[in-house]
Order: structure tokens, then C-alpha cells, then sequence
């Protein structure tokens, strides 16, 4: 049993850990990343754009909300972070996986000029 508490306490550890990384990180992405979403498209669908992620965004808070809590009930407060760190994580590596393909195929994408 103390062995089973250690390693509890470990990974609880390593997840907060991680959460407190992708606290410090996030906004380091969402820049660059609403930089890309406003000045990559013409000029003519940048607010269809912008309004597209903002929907998005908003839709997504109350949906987060439906889905955690039966996982935090049923799994705990460790589970719910670990979740929110991978799938921060994986986020992350999209995002780098994007950029290194924009990097490869000739540079970075340049803004189109109204």
C-alpha cells in the first residue's frame, strides 16, 4: 500500500509539474498562433475567419464543462489533470509539427496585404 501512495504521489507530482509547464507556455503559442489565424487569410475572409475561432472558442467552454465533470467524478482530480496535460501536450506538438512543415516548404507563411 505505501508503494501504491508513493507512486500516486509521484504522478500527481509529475502533473502538476506539467500543468504549471503548460501554464507557463500556452500563452507563448495562442500569440503566435491568433497572429496566424488574423493575418494569414485575405482580407476579404479575415472576419469570417476571426469570427470562426472566436464561435469556436466559446462554443468550447460550456461543451469542456459537460465532459469534465462525469470524468472528475468518477476518476478524480489526478485524472483531470493529466488529461488537461496531454491534451495540452498534444496540442503543442501539432502545432510545432505544423510550423516545422510551413519551415520545410519554404519559410514562413508571410501575411497577405490588404
Amino acid at each position: 500500500m505505501r508503494k501504491r501512495t508513493q507512486t500516486l504521489a509521484g504522478l500527481l507530482a509529475l502533473t502538476a509539474a506539467a500543468v504549471f509547464a503548460c501554464g507557463v507556455f500556452v500563452p507563448l503559442v495562442n500569440a503566435p498562433a491568433m497572429g496566424l489565424i488574423t493575418t494569414r487569410p485575405p482580407a476579404a475572409l479575415r472576419p469570417k475567419v476571426m469570427t470562426a475561432a472566436i464561435t469556436a472558442s466559446a462554443l468550447g467552454g460550456p461543451l469542456r464543462r459537460l465532459a469534465v465533470g462525469p470524468v472528475y467524478e468518477g476518476s478524480g482530480l489526478g485524472t483531470m489533470f493529466a488529461a488537461v496535460v496531454l491534451t495540452m501536450s498534444l496540442g503543442a506538438v501539432v502545432f510545432v509539427a505544423v510550423a516545422l512543415r510551413a519551415d520545410r516548404a519554404g519559410g514562413v507563411a508571410t501575411p497577405v496585404v490588404a
